[in-house]
């Protein structure tokens, strides 16, 4: 049961990195930053409950419960004091060191609480989650701090060395005189713990879409991008061993530590198809990865060699090539039926991140798109907001890019759209035409700005 309640969590750290670099963006990827973070609740708060029910032998259902309860109620206290302290802070370091106090804080309060308790209650055993109170003082930091995720952005600058901390712990934790004393069973363990957890995840994820009539494209890859397994995992795993003596707790942290290796090694390459094949990622950030090989990088440290000894210049070749706007949009588009109702529209409107939102039939014919402007406008007038749906509404003729667009092109359609638009659909040439695609201004600045740094390498 603690085995397969392990196997829900999904590692946000390996995560997270393949999505940033890979500079993702769409559905897909906004529901596995969601899930991602529920996965690891749901783990913890089952795992605790379970742990004190079944192994610690908990004098009552109630301790548990009370242990989830109060770590949870630490947690976000701390979270909260520290987005009212960070108002007064600027520097990234400064916030870095806020964030790393409130953590130490967290598992300080927890000890104190534990140790109070057992002093007072002998017979008690009262241990608060460590894990769900850093967890929750995340949650509650980012929904009441006044400086959106410039928390998280000056743990960016430290976060590298904690994840290698965790690997590190994984590895030195599997024994190999562990295997030959235990042979084909504990093998057999750890085939099957990869191939359900595996299993459960994929198509899980395709039900939970299927039934909850989500976008389409999340049905087949949003389970691929959910079978990385480390942090919280590795932290459990260890509490495993702590709760459960002899043979079962060694076996169980073995099987956990041994799949956290397989899925860490598996799992990013899962996620990374994942995003690809939903079209969230633009095609130049695939090319930067073709194009920024292990030979070009050793040539660039040759050529800045003889440069610093004096010797001649020498151009390192770069094949940037006529960016177009295929290559900087993305292809994963939340589109709005041409018959939905105004309610749905709204709803539409309310979560997705477009200022344009594209309108398309059943045949995914572009038919024009509806900007907020349009929205406002049926507002104003409520009473007929029952009778009005999307084509109603939608501009015909809005701007729109094509496939072959340059950059320079991008920019002045950009430039010259009216409402200073952000986002732009992509259209194919057919008669109708199909939306293929949503191309950013973001993007196409971006790009300029790559273009311009690649220039600048060219001559040390």
């Amino acid at each position: 049961m603690l085995i397969g309640v392990i196997a829900i969590e999904t590692a946000p750290a390996a995560t997270l990195l393949v999505l940033r670099e890979y500079e993702s963006e769409g559905p897909v990827t906004n529901h596995l930053l969601v899930l991602i973070g529920l996965n690891n609740i749901v783990c913890i708060i089952i795992f605790k409950i379970i742990l004190s029910v079944f192994v610690s032998e908990a004098h009552s259902t109630l301790i548990p419960v009370l242990e989830v309860i109060v770590s949870i109620v630490i947690g976000v206290i701390i979270g909260i004091i520290i987005s009212f302290i960070e108002k007064w802070l600027e520097k990234p370091v400064e916030i870095l060191m806020l964030v790393i106090g409130g953590i130490t804080l967290n598992i300080g309060i927890a000890y104190g609480v534990d140790q109070s308790i057992a002093n007072y209650f002998p017979g008690v055993k009262f241990q608060i989650s460590n894990l769900l109170a850093n967890l929750f003082m995340g949650v509650a930091l980012i929904n009441s701090t006044t400086k959106g995720d410039t928390s998280f952005k000056a743990l960016k600058n430290a976060d590298l060395p904690i994840y290698a901390i965790f690997f590190v712990l994984a590895g030195a934790s599997l024994h190999l005189h562990d295997f030959l004393e235990s042979g084909f069973i504990i093998i057999l363990f750890i085939i099957l713990y990869v191939i359900g957890r595996s299993f459960g995840k994929i198509f899980g994820s395709l039900i939970g879409v299927k039934y909850a009539k989500l976008y389409p494209k999340l049905r087949n890859n949003l389970g691929f991008g959910l079978l990385t397994h480390a942090g919280v995992a590795i932290g459990l795993a260890y509490m495993i061993q702590d709760n459960l003596s002899g043979e079962l707790g060694k076996t169980l942290s073995t099987v956990i530590f041994s799949a956290v290796v397989v899925f860490e090694l598996t799992g990013p390459i899962f996620t990374r198809f994942a995003i690809i094949r939903s079209g969230e990622v633009k095609e130049i950030s695939l090319s930067k990865k073709k194009y920024h090989t292990t030979k070009r990088s050793y040539q660039k440290v040759f050529v800045r060699l003889k440069h610093s000894l004096g010797f001649s210049k020498i151009k390192v070749l770069s094949k940037v090539g006529k960016i177009r706007c295929n290559d900087v949009m993305r292809s994963n588009v939340e589109s709005i039926l041409d018959s939905l109702p105004f309610d749905e529209v709204l709803k539409f409107a309310s979560h997705c991140k477009y200022d344009q939102f594209p309108v398309v039939d059943n045949d995914h014919h572009f038919l024009g798109t509806i900007s907020y402007s349009e929205i406002r406008d049926v507002l104003f007038d409520p009473e007929f907001a029952y009778l009005v749906i999307a084509r109603d509404i939608m501009n015909e003729d809005p701007p729109i890019a094509y496939p072959n667009d340059s950059l320079k092109k991008l920019l002045v359609k950009f430039h010259t759209s009216e409402g200073d638009l952000d986002y732009l659909p992509v259209i194919d040439d057919h008669e109708p035409p199909h939306l293929i695609g949503m191309v950013t201004q973001k993007d196409v600045i971006s790009a300029f700005r790559g273009i311009k740094q690649e220039n600048e390498k060219k001559d040390f």
